[in-house]
């Protein structure tokens, strides 16, 4: 998924390649819904996707949690915040996922008994799209962590969201009953590891 390469995975790679310089990475940033269709149809080797119910053919395991948070400029009212309940984001207009997006389900299912009226006066299918919108101040935006790509939008603030906290577990996506190739293994352990290492 597009956060992934943001964030978690461009250090991974960068330690792949120093181990194995030789070795040639084609990375899919796919929209988590093509992510186990690529996996399936054997474009992809293995993938990383958001936690959800997944083809009975595909086997997940468990990488990382991450949380959504709010991301507003520098000038929002709620930038000084250190955290905030949802219910008082619900005077201020938002940048939400769209209904074609997973983490959409995500905060739908959780936020959907809390009786909450938030305005959602924008939908995007790509956190990028909210975090370039959240940076001219159109509004602020409610996006995984993994999203947020450090210095490249400096007046921008993440601010924890709590009552509910609501995240997004990742897993890695491979074919049960087929061996990867010795270099698609290496790169795969590597990512484990390094999730678990907190990396």
């Amino acid at each position: 998924m597009p956060t992934v390469g943001i964030r978690f995975l461009p250090r991974i790679i960068q330690e792949y390649s120093e181990l194995f310089p030789d070795n040639r990475v084609s990375i899919l940033d796919h929209a988590s819904g093509a992510v186990a269709d690529a996996v399936l149809r054997r474009e992809a080797e293995f993938g990383i996707n958001v936690a959800q119910s997944h083809h009975p053919e595909l086997l997940s395991t468990r990488l990382l949690t991450d949380q959504f948070a709010l991301i507003c400029r520098d000038d929002h009212p709620l930038a000084n915040k250190r955290s905030l309940a949802w219910k008082q984001l619900e005077p201020y207009p938002l940048i939400f996922a769209g209904q074609a997006n997973a983490n959409r389900g995500l905060l739908d299912q959780a936020l959907g008994t809390s009786k909450l009226q938030l305005h959602v006066f924008y939908e995007v299918q790509r956190s990028s799209t909210a975090l370039g919108l959240a940076a001219e101040g159109v509004a602020a935006a409610v996006v995984p962590r993994l999203a947020v790509q450090k210095g490249v939008y400096p007046r921008l603030r993440a601010i924890a969201l709590t009552d509910p906290v609501v995240s997004r577990s990742l897993v890695l996506l491979v074919r049960k009953a087929v061996h990867l190739s010795p270099a698609a293994l290496a790169l795969y352990d590597l990512i484990k590891r390094r999730a678990f290492d907190g990396a």
